[in-house]
Parts: structure tokens; sequence; C-alpha cells
């Protein structure tokens, strides 16, 4: 078996999400099951960037497009890739809070426990200064993006997003490779490993427009 060269001409992936939108929550959970692949693990340096459609005023507070319960997610989100930035460590975890039927504060203490990583250390950085600072960092990030955001989830290869291609990320992701490509980017399968969603219901989060429109 081919396998992907890690290291070697690994492409970007960066995930700019909001907790409380479905189709980010759908999205990241897909995400996690997908890094459990060690070709597609071996292809990406992956990271996720908490803050989706939230809004920066005048006076530099952020606000989050679903209200306080999301601008908290945000925090855990970013606080478990800061404080555990093996991918494998806090990406399973964020995509347990994805899936969660409950809101990321009530789900976090469950989910840290089922991967491994202490709930006090990410419940003292998302309730703290810290937390706050990695959600400004995640803004300032989403903010200066060129060009902009459109909706959330908005995903990026080496900074180029994908747009509604997003859906097909496996081989978007083989197409920019540039170790030696294994099965997984040969194999049919592979190819529409992203594409499944299609055939269920899906919907991105607008900025400004808590309504959900179909991608």
């Amino acid at each position: 078996v081919t396998r992907a060269i890690h290291g070697s001409g690994k492409v970007s992936l960066k995930l700019y999400v909001e907790a409380l939108c479905p189709g980010c929550r759908i999205f990241i959970h897909l995400v996690s099951l997908l890094m459990q692949n060690e070709e597609f693990h071996g292809m990406v340096d992956l990271e996720v960037v908490p803050f989706g459609n939230g809004a920066q005023l005048a006076d530099g507070t952020l606000q989050c497009q679903h209200g306080e319960e999301e601008c908290l997610g945000n925090k855990i989100f970013a606080c478990a890739q800061k404080h555990y930035s093996d991918v494998d460590q806090f990406l399973p975890a964020v995509g347990c809070l994805a899936k969660s039927d409950d809101e990321p504060g009530i789900a976090a203490p469950g989910c840290c426990e089922k991967n491994g990583l202490s709930y006090d250390v990410i419940r003292q950085c998302a309730y703290g200064r810290e937390g706050e600072e990695l959600l400004h960092q995640a803004a300032k990030a989403t903010l200066e993006l060129d060009p902009p955001h459109q909706w959330s989830p908005w995903i990026t290869l080496n900074g180029e997003p994908l747009l509604h291609n997003a859906w097909d990320l496996v081989p978007a992701v083989c197409k920019k490779y540039g170790g030696i490509r294994g099965e997984l980017c040969s194999s049919v399968r592979g190819s529409k490993m992203l594409s499944l969603q299609r055939d269920q219901d899906f919907s991105v989060c607008v900025p400004g427009d808590k309504t959900l429109r179909a991608m």
C-alpha cells in the first residue's frame, strides 16, 4: 500500500467555523472522522478557526452570530486547540462537541473526559482571559480573510477558499498535495468521502442572517 509521506508537501486546511451553526457542526464532525484515515491525516495540516459570522463592534467587543453560548463554544474550541495542539488530541473532542445535541458548555465535560483532555484546563481557559484573547485572535484571522468569507463553514486550502467545493474535500486535498498520493486519492470511494452530505439536509450560516440557507 502506498501511503502519503508525512510532512512532505502538506496542504494547509483551515476550517472557519462557529460553534452553533448546524452546517459547521456537521462539517467538523465529518472532518474529525475523516482525519482517522491515515492517508488523509498525512496530507494536511489542520487548523480550526472558531469565529465564523461573528462581528467586532467599534469598541472592540465581539458578538457571536448565535449569542453568548456560541461565543463560549468558540472559546472551548480554541482552548482545546491551544492546550492540546496535537490534532489527534483536540479534534476528537471538538468533533464530539459538534456532534452533541447539547450546547458546548454542557457537552464539554463529557467530551473532554471521553477524549483525554482535562476539562479543568479547558474550563479555566474558556471562562477566563485566555479564552477571550483566543476568540479575538480567531476573529482577527476571520475578518482579515481575503477574499472575505461569505458563509460558515468556510473552508480554505493553502489560503484559497473552496466555496461550494468544500464538500469535495478529499479530491481537493489530493489535487493540492505535494507528496506521493496513495489509494485514497485514486479510489472512487475516496473522491466521494465528503460528498455524501449532499444527500442530506445541509445549510450554511450567512453573516447577518440567522436564517439557515441551503448550500
